[in-house]
């Protein structure tokens, strides 16, 4: 009996190490300075951009999403095209680290309205990867500012 209960407990300590190294990591990053200067404040669309409900296994912390591009699963149910020059505001920024690929991309979560009711959402940021860039790194927060700086301006 007692060999069992080491045999069921070896197998529970490796399923759990398993499954801690393939989950996905989320961080809140609001703190971080560049981050912080997103934050709180309304942002103008600088492109039409998609707002949807995402396909459930992609959300990291919304369930609707906006994109400025073809980054949405082709599964995810469209809402509406945001014009040029839409206001969105950002609450929170996080750090999510997929479990199997290990990419770091920084996730916005906020509101835009639309057609005066209020979505909450997130926006995950998609530039250029440089695999050379630790995700702790000042150059790796800055290659995300300047890819969101790019699509969003202050209000």
């Amino acid at each position: 009996m007692r060999i069992i209960t080491i045999i069921i407990a070896f197998l529970l300590f490796i399923v759990g190490i398993f499954w801690y190294t393939l989950s996905a990591k989320i961080n809140e990053v609001s703190d971080k300075e560049i981050y912080s200067k997103m934050l709180n404040i309304p942002h103008l669309s600088s492109k039409e951009m998609i707002l949807a409900k995402n396909f459930p296994p992609f959300k990291i912390k919304e369930l609707n999403v906006i994109s400025e591009d073809n980054h949405l699963d082709n599964r995810a149910e469209k809402i509406a095209l945001l014009p040029i020059n839409t206001e969105v505001i950002f609450l929170k920024a996080f750090e999510h680290t997929g479990g199997t690929s290990g990419f770091t991309n920084i996730v916005l979560v906020g509101e835009v309205t639309l057609d005066k009711r209020v979505y909450k959402m997130e926006y995950l940021m998609h530039p250029e990867r440089d695999f050379n860039l630790e995700k702790d790194s000042e150059e790796f927060a800055q290659n995300n500012a300047n890819y969101f700086y790019q699509f969003f301006s202050i209000k």
